[in-house]
């Protein structure tokens, strides 16, 4: 009897949290899962969906707090990350900042302090404007420095922002800032809050 009671509890309990998980895609490379409570706090679990063996994969934990009134958004998500085959770890933290400058515009900007195993500590930041179109939509555009794999590159980032009821898609075009560098990415991002 006592089984089946925490079974049940258990259940309820998971019943009543689903609203507050959400799943995610962060720059194609890296699928997430989470939990929201208290409306502004999460913790994340984030995984690579690289090509190869699981041992090349990597894995990263973090919690974020989100700060909101009117016009201003904050927030702040320290993380850890590390290979199966603990080739390499980081850790840093993503400190964000947003703004409602006008109704149709939107400026943010990020400061992330980096340290990386194999490559060092870094000081990385990204930059940028959204131009809302439509209630659903906003053209974006950035200037970036923070990895979007695990080096840290001068880049500029352009895309589309799609928000419907707890949808969010994010379309983006990154281009390198730096003659040195010669890649240019289609990036996909998304997130769902069930």
């Amino acid at each position: 009897m006592r089984k089946i009671f925490l079974v049940t509890a258990f259940l309820f309990g998971l019943l009543n949290a689903s609203a507050q998980v959400g799943i995610g895609l962060r720059d194609n490379q890296f699928a997430y899962i989470y939990y929201k409570f208290k409306e502004n706090w999460d913790v994340r679990y984030e995984h690579s969906l690289f090509k190869g063996k699981i041992k090349y994969q990597y894995f990263r934990l973090s919690a974020s707090y989100r700060f909101e009134h009117k016009w201003l958004t904050l927030q702040g998500r320290p993380y850890w990350g590390i290979t199966y085959n603990r080739d390499y770890y980081n850790l840093g933290a993503n400190l964000s900042a947003s703004a409602d400058a006008l109704k149709w515009l939107n400026v943010h900007a990020s400061l992330n302090p980096h340290y990386d195993s194999g490559m060092g500590y870094e000081t990385c930041f990204a930059a940028g404007l959204g131009f809302k179109v439509h209630k659903h939509i906003s053209i974006i555009t950035d200037y970036t420095t923070i990895p979007e794999y695990r080096m840290s590159e001068k880049r500029i980032r352009a895309g589309l922002h799609f928000k419907v009821g707890n949808l969010q898609v994010t379309p983006m075009l990154s281009f390198p800032a730096a003659s040195d560098v010669n890649s240019f990415r289609v990036l996909a991002s998304l997130d769902y809050l069930f």
